[in-house]
C-alpha cells in the first residue's frame, strides 16, 4: 500500500521562540527571505505561510501568534532599513554599501532601474493593445519609393 501525503492537513506548524528569534536575527544581518529561514532552521514555505496568514488576520483587526509573528518580522526588516536609509542619508564613510545592500535586498523599492522598467512595460503594454487592433499586413509595412 503506497501513501498519500496530504498537504494543509493536521495539526497547523510551530514556531518556537528561538527560531523567531533567530529569523530575526537573521533579518538584522539583511539575509535574503530564504536564508535567513536556513539560518532559523525552518522551510521557507513556513514562513511564508505564518507571514501570509498574520498580514491576512492583522487586515481582519485579529490579534493571533501570526499577527505577533508578522508584526515582530515586519518591525525588524523596516528598522535595518531604516537604519542602511540613516546611514546614506549621514554620507559617513561606507554609505554606499548600504546603497548596495538595500538595491540587492530590496530591489522593488531601491533598485536605480525599477521606475525605467516599470515605464517600459507599460509602453510595451500599450504598443500590444495598439498592435491588436492593427491589420496583421500593416505591421510589416516596407516603404516603396
Amino acid at each position: 500500500m503506497t501513501k498519500k501525503w496530504i498537504f494543509n492537513a493536521g495539526r497547523p506548524i510551530e514556531l518556537s521562540r528561538e527560531q523567531i528569534e533567530l529569523l530575526k536575527d537573521a533579518f538584522r544581518s539583511n539575509l535574503p527571505n530564504y536564508q535567513a529561514c536556513a539560518y532559523a532552521k525552518m522551510s521557507y514555505a513556513n514562513y511564508k505561510r505564518w507571514m501570509k496568514k498574520g498580514r491576512e488576520e492583522l487586515a481582519e483587526d485579529k490579534e493571533s501568534e501570526y499577527t505577533e509573528f508578522y508584526i515582530e518580522i515586519n518591525h525588524v526588516k523596516t528598522s535595518e532599513t531604516k537604519d542602511l536609509l540613516d546611514n546614506i542619508k549621514s554620507g559617513k564613510r561606507g554609505w554606499q554599501g548600504c546603497a548596495w545592500i538595500l538595491e540587492r535586498t530590496q530591489r522593488d523599492d531601491f533598485a536605480n532601474d525599477t521606475q525605467l522598467m516599470k515605464v517600459l512595460k507599460t509602453i510595451l503594454d500599450q504598443q500590444e493593445k495598439i498592435n491588436k487592433h492593427l491589420p496583421e499586413d500593416s505591421l510589416n509595412v516596407t516603404k516603396e519609393k
